[in-house]
């Protein structure tokens, strides 16, 4: 993919995830990408705006907080791609519409990402990629994300993959790439 798009590409795992150690919670996973971010920026002295966050799926979560941390410090970036990400972390275990209307004291949502748009700098252009057949974060989410989006006036794109699960979505992979690039040359 590296090589496809012409960028550069740093992946981590998540502390209590893959390799890493500790212990997996919304601050821990939070902290890391704040940190990773820092590393590429200041140590590796990439210009912030020259950084396009990325996640995929549970990697949504941190990857639009990312966005909503540096937006809220004023901290430019180049974009935003999420694939197959969620509305929120209840909003993928319980019916999604039902999820809104659950009062917040009979349970904590993480990754609340839905309510985090709105914070992203309205300069910021988003990507969104999902399969139409996705049995484990449903298409709907990233439908809704979208729309949220393009309610609020914003540039948001869905690259709707269809008849694609979760799971299978590299092998349309040279779809991914096609929309990845035109957004990249946008920029």
């Amino acid at each position: 993919m590296s090589r496809q798009l012409n960028i550069n590409i740093i992946a981590y795992d998540y502390e209590g995830y893959g390799r890493s150690t500790g212990i997996a919670s919304e601050q821990a996973i939070q902290d890391d990408i704040l940190t990773v971010f820092d590393y590429v920026h200041q140590d590796l002295k990439v210009p912030s705006q020259n950084i396009f966050i990325f996640g995929r799926s549970v990697g949504g979560g941190p990857s639009v907080h990312l966005a909503q941390e540096l937006s809220s410090r004023n901290i430019p970036f180049g974009g935003i791609i999420l694939i197959h990400p969620f509305t929120s972390a209840i909003g993928t275990t319980l019916n999604y519409k039902l999820s809104r209307f659950l009062p917040s004291i009979l349970v904590t949502d993480i990754f609340d990402n839905y309510s985090k748009l709105q914070y992203i700098n309205k300069d910021i252009a988003f990507l969104f990629i999902h399969g139409t057949a996705d049995s484990i974060v449903p298409y709907q989410h990233s439908v809704d994300m979208d729309n949220y989006l393009q309610g609020l006036e914003r540039t948001s794109r869905l690259v709707s993959l269809p008849g694609v699960n979760h799971n299978d979505i590299y092998s349309s992979l040279p779809q991914i790439i096609h929309a990845m690039n035109d957004y990249l040359k946008q920029k």
